[in-house]
């Protein structure tokens, strides 16, 4: 009997529990302690508060000022719409892993919140879930989450600190706005798109980290983020041999344009510095640009190469091809000079494995040296155009060649003149023109007026005989045609006119008729006008003159005796024919003489 009596107790006080529990819908139960606890049990999704015309707020609203800790018990699979909207006095909350989602405004308003711990059974927070939570100074985000809707944090303004997982693929619009306390954030490589406005406002925040794999990034994202002065995008990212990632990474700042050097966890290896860029040299080893000049760190921040070069290339095996003011050099990847840039190398090729020399360059001249520094061999290179133009300070240089010999047409400001292969100068950049002629002669321009120079800069036709025109050097005809005002002709390679045509210019008077309609259109007046109109008469010119060679020299224009040496056989006497003058007597030293 005693024992009967004993059940029937337990049994009224499990009924007297059940019936402090009250019913929402599918088996979810809530349940407010007198501590201010509240309490959700039972299995299934809780039901949606916010729009239900039928339970708009939730039953225990008008308690909220009671309400301190909400604990969610394991099987509830779903927090719901506006559950918990404008709860001030709550404190804290336990969500269980059971729970998959935390759905619209489920805890907005919540200004009293300071602690929420999420389960890793979480996948989405809804849109607005946990905005103006005001007292809330951080949060963990479980790496079941694969999305954060819009407005999901935002007006969090004591929020100083947020985890974002590498499950996170999207972040709403206005996710974080008006989160006031956030100073940085670390967005991971997993979120693909960012929303509109999803910092905005953030007027503490001074960092953002992110990842290089987002895709779509809305406008206005940082707009009110006045201390915003570092939006870091991760570079893509590369592997070491053994496949593992490095511990630094390469930084783009999007608001300076510049790059920083990373770890995973923010931390800037040189101390806040930023560089105009950073490229990927090998493993392990970061090309860095910084006020035009170049050097060589570790993905760790360590200096390998000071950043003091014009440029710097990996080159093969441990080498790196340095280059400045000009010229390059070798080092190792430990910093060790090779061969350094004072020896004047214009260029050194990649590093040969087999040969294990370096090929290089040098002012006129081509060579190999080892991998110590050490010159195996060094060869003398012919000079070229850019050799010329570099070594005169031309603008431009043409190779000429004339009998073999090669020559250089240069250019200055607009004039031109002729060098030799050396470059050493023959005809001054003085010339308004110059070009070939034919066979060993130039044809050149001054003021306007055209002469002959031969290849050693002598003139042979002087511009001051006003020749508008000459064209080449006939070979068969021995004569260059030429015209100035009125006249055409043919001059001989020595200067001597062998003909000149007049050239007339005929006019032809042509009469033309108008009509004017002087008052109303019947009157009619007519005039005719003389127009002379200048006709170009094509005429041919007068015939050549046979050229004859000289018998006596047999057209060298040589002394036939001394051969134009001016000197008796044995040199202490002059040549009796020519009188030491060395031309030939019959010729006048022409060669000849036209017929």
């Amino acid at each position: 009997m005693k024992q009967l009596i004993l059940v029937l107790l337990g049994l009224l006080c499990l009924i007297a529990v059940e019936a402090k529990k009250k019913s929402l819908d599918n088996g979810v139960y809530w349940e407010l302690t007198e501590n201010g606890t509240l309490i959700i049990s039972g299995k299934g999704d809780m039901p949606h508060f916010r729009y239900n015309k039928k339970k708009f707020n939730a039953p225990w609203f008008k308690k909220y000022n009671n309400i301190k800790h909400i604990v969610v018990t394991d099987g509830i699979t779903n927090i719901g719409d506006g559950a918990f909207l404008g709860c001030k006095s709550l404190i804290s909350v336990n969500i269980p892993n059971s729970v998959t989602s935390i759905s619209y405004e489920a805890f907005s308003g919540c200004s009293g919140l300071t602690s929420v711990t999420i389960s890793n059974s979480v996948t989405s927070i809804d849109n607005s879930a946990f905005s103006s939570c005001s007292g809330l100074t951080s949060i963990t985000i479980p790496n079941s989450v694969t999305s954060i809707g819009g407005g999901a944090f935002s007006g969090c303004t004591g929020l100083t600190s947020i985890t974002i997982p590498n499950s996170v693929t999207s972040i709403g619009y206005g996710a974080f706005s008006g989160c006031t306390g956030l100073t940085s954030i670390n967005i991971p490589e997993s979120v693909t798109s960012i929303g509109y406005n999803a910092f905005s406002g953030c007027s503490g925040l001074t960092s953002i980290f992110l990842a290089n794999n987002t895709t779509y990034v809305a406008s206005n994202k940082f707009e009110g983020c006045n201390k915003l002065t570092c939006f870091y995008r991760r570079v893509p990212i590369y592997y070491k041999s053994d496949g593992t990632s490095y511990s630094a990474y390469p930084y783009k700042n999007e608001i300076t344009g510049k790059y920083a050097l990373l770890t995973q966890n923010g931390e800037n290896r040189f101390s806040g510095k930023e560089f105009e860029m950073i490229e990927h040299l090998g493993s392990g080893y970061l090309k860095i640009k910084d006020n035009a000049h170049y050097g060589l760190v570790t993905t760790e921040g360590i200096t390998v190469i000071p950043i003091e070069y014009s440029d710097l290339a990996h080159i093969g095996n441990n080498y790196i091809q340095v280059c400045k003011n000009g010229f390059c050099g070798i080092m190792d990847l430990k910093g060790n000079v090779i061969i350094p840039t004072s020896r004047g190398y214009t260029n050194i090729s990649r590093y040969n494995a087999s040969s294990k020399t370096f090929a290089f360059s040098q002012k006129g001249y081509e060579g190999k040296c080892d991998a110590q520094g050490r010159e195996i061999s060094k060869t003398k290179l012919p000079t070229t155009a850019d050799d010329i133009k570099s070594r005169g300070g031309y603008g431009s240089a043409v190779t000429i060649t004339n009998n073999g010999t090669k020559y250089y047409k240069v250019g200055k400001y607009g004039r031109y003149g002729l060098t030799d292969s050396e470059g050493g100068v023959i005809i001054p950049a003085e010339m308004e023109y110059i070009e070939t002629a034919g066979t060993n002669y130039l044809k050149f321009k001054i003021n306007g007026f055209w002469g002959i120079m031969d290849y050693k800069g002598k003139t042979l036709i002087p511009t001051s005989r006003g020749y508008t025109y000459i064209g080449d050097y006939s070979q068969t005809q021995r004569c260059f045609p030429y015209t100035v005002a009125g006249y055409k002709g043919e001059v001989d390679a020595t200067g001597k006119e062998l003909s000149r045509i007049k050239v007339e210019v005929p006019q032809k008077k042509v009469a033309t008729t108008s009509s004017t309609n002087t008052s109303t259109g019947t009157t009619q007046k007519n005039e005719t006008k003389t127009q002379t109109v200048i006709v170009e008469q094509q005429r041919q010119a007068q015939p050549m003159q046979t050229w004859v060679e000289c018998g006596a020299c047999m057209g060298s224009g040589n002394c036939p005796t001394c051969w134009g040496s001016g000197r008796s056989m044995t040199g202490k006497y002059s040549c009796i024919t020519c009188n030491g003058r060395g031309r030939c007597n019959q010729c006048a030293g022409q060669g000849g003489h036209y017929q």
